[in-house]
């Protein structure tokens, strides 16, 4: 759930739109009920108490105290920010953790919602209309969790994904920095492949695949240099051919070959072949002509870009190129993998084994001197420079 006591801003900017100007009398707490009843319960039970006789203006301050004065717990020395969390008091065993897992099951902790047509799934049930995006990463992470329950519908979200990627708007960012890294490297904060778009804009053809070019962007979206969008959406992509096309390696969450030989198909190996080559350029220092990861990226935290990179941007992406060597390079060959490969190549010429290997053995030595340098010093490991 995205609607989080730290997005206050929007939070506020949500009660206000909902519910006019002060003289307009607010329901606060349905407005809390509609967006998530369980932050309804939370506000019920802590806030609406102080609500009786109060002026507009007063309940409209009282919002904004749930929320940016939310204070965690401290349990056992851990700073908590879940509200709904209690410790356990004993440690569970093997049939205990499956009791745990039945009763979230039937609470519903696990649904996953899904667009029947897109396969996107819905990751906030909140009413604010500045949520009502779709981004790759939570595409990829809820993932996990969809290809389980629902793997037809996620290969329909890699599929509509892969799509978004084939857009105007994603190609033409693609050619930018494949012309000159410095576009984005030391370009402004939208010189990069957006990691959202607005689902629905999402148009199909008569075959049910997402059109490319009907889907749009958010106009009011002030940065676009998440790299581990981007290297979240390789890695995935590049798995669910790997699920669908190696017999040793199947899983009902893979690509099928009827998939494969369509438009969508088409849109994923265009989408494979654009987004490893944006993130070796992004990732290279056209003055010295070699991998320098200090490139600006945000990592999860999306308001501004870190100059120096973020290892995490970093470790997504190696771990992306890392199953890409395998698919193209490793996996055992058959008919349709070798037609893939093929493909991937034809849309990405410069990428060869030799270029592949050294991006991931730099990636690689980058990630051990922020990471297993330090930690084998007993410092703090390092996700940017500060």
């Amino acid at each position: 759930m995205r609607l989080q006591f730290a997005s206050s801003q929007r939070q506020l900017r949500s009660f206000q739109l909902n519910h006019g100007t002060p003289q307009s009398k607010p329901s606060v707490e349905g407005d809390f009920q509609a967006s998530s009843p369980r932050l309804a319960s939370v506000f019920k039970a802590h806030y609406r108490p102080r609500f009786s006789g109060q002026t507009p203006n007063d309940r409209l301050k009282t919002v904004r105290d749930f929320a940016t004065q939310y204070q965690p717990r401290v349990i056992n020395g851990y700073t908590i920010h879940n509200a709904f969390f209690n410790p356990l008091t004993t440690l569970p065993d093997a049939s205990a953790i499956d009791a745990i897992r039945s009763d979230l099951e039937q609470r519903g902790s696990f649904d996953v919602k899904t667009d029947p047509e897109t396969g996107l799934v819905q990751t906030s049930d909140t009413v604010n209309q500045d949520m009502l995006r779709q981004w790759f990463t939570d595409s990829c992470m809820v993932g996990f969790l969809q290809r389980q329950v629902d793997p037809s519908h996620w290969r329909k979200s890699m599929i509509t994904n892969a799509a978004a990627l084939n857009s105007t708007a994603a190609l033409q960012s693609f050619q930018n920095t494949a012309q000159d890294p410095n576009w984005y490297r030391q370009g402004g904060n939208m010189n990069g492949v957006f990691h959202i778009y607005l689902p629905q804009s999402v148009r199909l053809d008569k075959e049910g695949i997402p059109i490319a070019d009907t889907i749009e962007l958010d106009q009011s979206w002030f940065n676009q240099k998440r790299l581990e969008s981007q290297a979240l959406m390789l890695l995935n992509l590049v798995d669910t051919i790997r699920a669908g096309v190696l017999p040793e390696q199947q899983k009902p969450w893979g690509f099928s070959p009827e998939e494969l030989d369509s438009k969508a198909g088409q849109y994923v190996t265009s989408a494979v072949a654009n987004l490893i080559q944006y993130l070796m350029a992004v990732n290279t220092d056209p003055g010295q002509k070699k991998f320098n990861f200090e490139t600006p990226s945000t990592g999860s935290w999306e308001e501004m870009p870190f100059k120096e990179g973020m290892t995490w941007d970093t470790a997504a992406t190696i771990l992306a190129a890392e199953h890409l060597y395998q698919l193209l390079y490793t996996d055992p060959q058959n008919p349709k993998l070798n037609e893939i490969s093929l493909a991937i190549h034809h849309q990405a010429p410069q990428l060869s084994q030799k270029n592949l290997s050294a991006f991931i053995k730099a990636g690689r030595a980058f990630i051990d001197h922020r990471i297993t340098h330090p930690l084998s010093k007993n410092q703090d490991p390092i996700q940017t420079p500060l």
